[in-house]
Formats: structure tokens, sequence, C-alpha cells
């Protein structure tokens, strides 16, 4: 044997080195594109079917809190407060906080409207009673007797009945208020 033949069989081993490595690499190819392609093909629809379902929960659960966000807004302010409180306690963690302090507000601003409320009734009351005492007193006089008193004692029941006008319009005006809170 000759060193030319030598040397191409050395390189007719060499080609048949590289074939085979080339059909593995091939082969390796094949199984692991197929091995993916498989992987994908078989968690692709799981993946697709999960994000369809949170879709659609999260959109049910859009719509199920919209209706009652409707409710917090537009209804009168016992209706408000009981909404707040109900998402208060049932509502994710991530707005349950929102809406405990909106429940406090809505208690807040119904406390302090029944307080102006009853402070308004109070001075109604003490009004018509001024008015009433002030009537006895004029009871017994007549306007010749005692024109200046007389005169007095009907500028002070104007006053009263200008009070209680005052407190009849500040009350309907909470009252109103308490209803619409906007």
């Amino acid at each position: 044997m000759s060193e030319t033949d030598a040397e191409s069989q050395n390189l007719e081993l060499k080609k048949l080195e590289t074939e085979q490595m080339s059909i593995k690499y091939s082969l390796y190819k094949v199984i692991f594109g197929t091995l993916i392609v498989g992987v994908v093909g078989v968690f692709l629809p799981f993946v697709i079917e999960f994000i369809g379902t949170y879709r659609v929960q999260t959109n049910e659960h859009r719509l199920y809190v919209d209706k009652y966000i409707n409710t917090a807004i537009n209804s009168n302010i016992d209706v408000r407060i009981r909404t707040a409180e109900y998402f208060s306690y049932m509502s994710d963690e991530k707005v349950q906080g929102r809406w405990e302090k909106y429940y406090k507000f809505l208690q807040e601003i119904k406390s302090e409207t029944i307080t102006d409320m009853s402070r308004l009734e109070d001075g109604k009351s003490s009004a018509n009673f001024q008015i009433t005492e002030y009537l006895i007193e004029l009871a017994p006089l007549n306007e010749r007797d005692n024109p200046n008193k007389y005169k007095i004692i009907l500028d002070l029941i104007s006053d009263e009945r200008y009070k209680i006008d005052y407190f009849k319009n500040e009350l309907n005006r909470l009252e109103q208020q308490l209803q619409n809170i906007q």
C-alpha cells in the first residue's frame, strides 16, 4: 500500500464519519423536533383552554361587580352602605380595603347628616315652643292697650316663624342629601 492509498482511505473514512455524524445530527433533529412539537401539541390546548376560562371568569366577575357598583353609586345611602359592607367582606383582598374605606365614608356621612338633622329638629321644636310662648303672652293683650309690646311680640313671632322655615328648608335639604349622596 502506498501512501496515496492510505491517504485516500483516510479521506474516505473521514467522509464516512462526517456522513455518519450528519445522519446522527439529522436523527437528533427529527427526534427533538418531534418531541418539542409533541409537547407543544399536547400542552397548547390546555393553555388555550386555561386562558379562555380565565377570561370568561374575569368577565363574569366584572359583570357581577358592575351590577353592584351601579347600585352602590345610584341608590340611596342605605343601599349604598349595605352594598359597601357586603363587598368589604366578600371581595378580593386587592379591592377589599377600598370597599372598607367607602363603607366607613358612607357611615360617617350618614352619621353627620343625621346629627345635623337632629340639631335642626331641636331648633325647629325650640322655635315652635317659643312661638307658643309668645302667643300665650300675646293673647290677653289688645293692640290698642299696649301697641309697642304687641308689635314687639308679633315681630318675635315672625322671627321664630322665619327660623322654622329655615329649619324646614335645611331639614328637607339634608333629607334629600341623605337619600342621594353624590
